[in-house]
């Protein structure tokens, strides 16, 4: 099981990496996203073997500002989707909660992928 957090500054060499700096509260939130997927690995009984959080590629995000949180389990096909439905349940609940800037952060510039092994 992930006992932390990975986040990279860069992916490739022409992104520079101060463009991956997060604020307080947007790491706050990317931390908190990390710990709902942790849970959510846990409460299905699955393996989580990484959690990184790196500038999105421009396929991912229109804006240089996009993340993605990428998430690895160790699941079969039907898990994993199954797993991704749960923690984008846990999202929706969490949006309630968060401040409009939060909110359009976390709806605009976060995307989340969760991928199997």
């Amino acid at each position: 099981m992930v006992d932390a957090i990975t986040t990279k500054d860069s992916h490739l060499a022409s992104f520079p990496a101060t463009l991956f700096t997060l604020d307080e509260g947007h790491e706050k939130l990317a931390q908190t996203i990390g710990s709902l997927a942790r849970k959510e690995a846990q409460a299905h009984g699955l393996t989580l073997l990484k959690i990184d959080i790196r500038p999105a590629w421009s396929h991912e995000s229109d804006e240089q500002t996009g993340i993605v949180i990428d998430v690895e389990v160790k699941a079969t096909a039907p898990e994993r989707f199954s797993y991704w439905d749960a923690v984008c349940e846990r999202l929706h609940q969490l949006e309630a909660s968060l401040s409009p800037e939060e909110q359009r952060f976390l709806n605009d510039d976060i995307a989340l992928i969760v991928s199997r092994s």
